[in-house]
């Protein structure tokens, strides 16, 4: 059952009567092109819990808000623990968070593993990786469109018996339209088929029951996209 829209997500509701958090999140929609005049009636059916899933199998979908370039101590322009940054992302009302670090001195050098073990004393260890491939072309017809039907996963390498720095290679065919690519990883521990089937998303990840998730339990990795542009 859902319940009515929250009250930054209200178009009739004034700029001036929101608090800091929900003038924020509002602002960002508004900076997105999402927030207008139809975005209430896309909207309706929101769930008022930031904490619901992100979508359900009826293809009801939900705004959730957060920060996917944080960085904490392990960067050397940042002092911060991550304790520290997920106390702050949830003082100000956000829904998740992603540690994008530098590759500095004394960090691990990408597609290199873990050397530490993590909160639980557990080495992570990622046990496959996906190749995500989407197609670019061009301005959405739709910007408040929640899908991107062309993009899916295109192969999936098992690494579970990887360490240390090594190269996989993948072979990206013709490239006979624009697109990008990036990777995906996980220990294995938590996913499934993906909210388009597992024909587009195999291992995509299984949402935990709100306050039952623990990310030191549950690893996984994304690289930013690299596209490629087909003249």
């Amino acid at each position: 059952m859902t319940e009515q829209l929250p009250v930054w997500a209200d178009p009739g509701v004034p700029d001036g009567d929101l608090d800091r958090q929900g003038l924020s999140r509002r602002t960002m929609l508004r900076s997105a092109g999402l927030f207008g005049s139809g975005f209430a009636a896309a909207s309706v059916g929101l769930p008022q819990a930031a904490s619901a899933a992100p979508a359900t199998a009826s293809g009801e979908y939900v705004y959730l808000v957060g920060d996917h370039h944080v960085h904490t101590q392990y960067s050397h322009d940042a002092k911060y623990t991550l304790a520290q940054a997920a106390q702050r992302t949830a003082q100000f009302g956000l829904d998740w968070m992603v540690c994008t670090e530098h590759s500095n001195f004394g960090h691990e050098d990408p597609v290199t593993s873990a050397s530490r073990p993590n909160f639980h004393g557990v080495l992570p260890r990622p046990a496959y990786l996906d190749v995500i491939r989407g197609a670019v072309r061009g301005p959405a017809a739709d910007r408040d469109g929640w899908t991107a039907p062309d993009t899916r996963v295109v192969e999936t390498a098992d690494v579970s018996g990887r360490s240390g720095t090594y190269t996989l290679r993948f072979s990206l065919g013709a490239g006979a339209t624009s697109g990008y690519l990036r990777l995906r990883g996980a220990d294995g521990r938590r996913h499934g088929p993906g909210l388009l089937g597992s024909r587009i998303d195999p291992h995509g990840p299984i949402p935990h029951p709100p306050g039952d998730g623990d990310p030191w339990l549950d690893t996984w990795l994304y690289t930013n996209p690299i596209f490629i542009d087909v003249a």
